[in-house]
């Protein structure tokens, strides 16, 4: 347990947490990085694969069980987390190059403590392109309303800009895409998350949507 010791981590400590998170990890690239169903994965020698999709995958599934989705809404986010897999850039090409990501890094899981920033929530977490830690702020400026600058800040904390990138944009729908298969898979818990998921799904289902919710 790692009690917050003070106020929340700025946009430009964002930045600066994802490098050093990349930056000490680069080493590891040695060990492949393999799905956690992989039999070939000795005990502690290999490293997962960032794989949101595959998150995605196992978030649509609950969707389904859920029953409160149609069926072609979740078969156009299935066909969509297929046609990302084709397109998914190899850490190696990634100008950022490969490490350990945290997958969904944004100020509320980085916890100020005692000894310096924590990071929390690793659900996504694995060996893959560092600028997959950066699609978090670029999804919360165009589907959050967040502050532009703030994407801006963030990228001055990590030192280095991939937004000329080709990958990066896949990176960035594979996020959203995550997010929306979350928010459509815990529809059910109340009246405001059953309006979120449907807020989300327009993105997919029409191209934009209204903004986002946090919350």
């Amino acid at each position: 347990w790692e009690p917050p010791v003070g106020p929340a981590v700025t946009p430009i400590e964002l930045g600066r947490v994802a490098r050093r998170l990349h930056d000490r990890t680069r080493d590891l690239g040695g060990r492949r990085a393999v799905t956690a169903d992989d039999p070939s994965m000795p005990g502690g020698s290999s490293l997962p694969a960032h794989d949101p999709l595959e998150a995605v995958r196992i978030e649509l599934d609950r969707a389904a069980e859920l029953g409160r989705t149609t069926d072609e809404d979740l078969g156009r986010l299935g066909a969509v987390a297929h046609e990302l897999g084709a397109a998914w850039p190899a850490p190696e090409h990634d100008p950022l190059g490969a490490a350990l990501v945290h997958g969904d890094l944004h100020r509320a899981n980085v916890v100020p403590g005692r000894t310096g920033p924590v990071l929390a929530d690793l659900e996504l977490a694995g060996w893959g392109p560092a600028s997959a830690d950066l699609a978090p702020t670029i999804v919360a400026v165009r589907r959050y309303g967040a502050d532009p600058a703030t994407l801006e800040a963030v990228l001055v904390g990590y030192g280095a800009d991939p937004r000329g990138w080709p990958g990066l944009e896949v990176l960035v729908e594979g996020y959203e895409l995550w997010v929306t298969a979350w928010a459509v898979a815990n529809r059910g818990a109340s009246p405001r998350a059953e309006r979120e998921a449907e807020v989300r799904l327009d993105r997919w289902r029409h191209g934009a949507s209204a903004p986002w919710s946090l919350r």
